[in-house]
């Protein structure tokens, strides 16, 4: 069993051998960072210097081709088999979906086409015995642990928009006023037909929703629910 670090190096037999001086003060930060990671245990030499990675080509790397990671919000810990036989039911998938356990309510998950790949990510918000599944993008380069969850991709619905505003342009500009524009349902001529405009939009899950967008025009005010 490790020693703590705020005892001297021969507080008893089982203790391991404290790291010597290091060359390098940057070393001393690594060092140090390391340390406090690992509960304030003392690093070996070795392990303070951490293995060197020279010229590895990106293309030697495997990459899954159609992945999502994923965070169940919800301060209960997750059932990874039971939220992946739900979810596959749910998402209607063509083919089957592997999920993994990250840790932390965290997930990520596997598809077999490019289809279900799409259909997950595009036509979401997901949930999971009532807690919201927020979705990105996998990305290999970053730890699990170091994914920041802070937004959640969903369709809003503008109804009562006046008919010369249910289009892309708008659609464009309602969106990023509500939160980060992604899409808006239109036809290839760039116009949006019925009741409502529908726009998809990623905001923050910290944040509140607006009930209601004021437009303001040449003058005049128009509330649109």
């Amino acid at each position: 069993m490790a020693s703590p670090a705020n005892k001297s190096a021969g507080s008893g037999s089982g203790s391991r051998p404290p790291s010597r001086s290091l060359v390098k003060a940057g070393a001393e930060d690594l060092a140090a960072g390391l340390s406090a990671r690992m509960g304030d245990l003392l690093l070996t030499d070795k392990e303070a210097t951490g293995l060197r990675i020279h010229s590895v080509s990106s293309t030697a790397i495997p990459k899954p081709r159609w992945a999502l990671v994923g965070k169940v919000c919800s301060p209960i810990k997750l059932i990874i088999s039971a939220m992946e036989w739900a979810l596959i039911r749910v998402w209607g998938l063509h083919h089957t979906a592997y999920f993994k356990d990250l840790g932390d309510n965290r997930f990520e998950v596997r598809f077999l086409s490019k289809g279900d790949w799409r259909h997950v990510k595009r036509n979401g918000s997901w949930q999971f015995n009532f807690n919201a599944i927020l979705l990105k993008d996998f990305d290999g380069s970053v730890r699990p642990s170091d994914i920041t969850f802070d937004s959640l991709d969903i369709w809003v619905k503008v109804a009562d928009l006046p008919m010369d505003k249910m289009n892309k342009l708008y659609g464009e500009l309602i969106g990023g006023w509500i939160g980060k524009f992604i899409a808006v349902d239109v036809d290839e001529d760039g116009m949006a037909w019925g009741e409502e405009l529908r726009i998809r939009v990623a905001v923050r899950v910290d944040h509140p929703l607006p009930c209601c967008v004021n437009l303001k025009e040449s003058n005049e005010e128009e509330d649109v629910g």
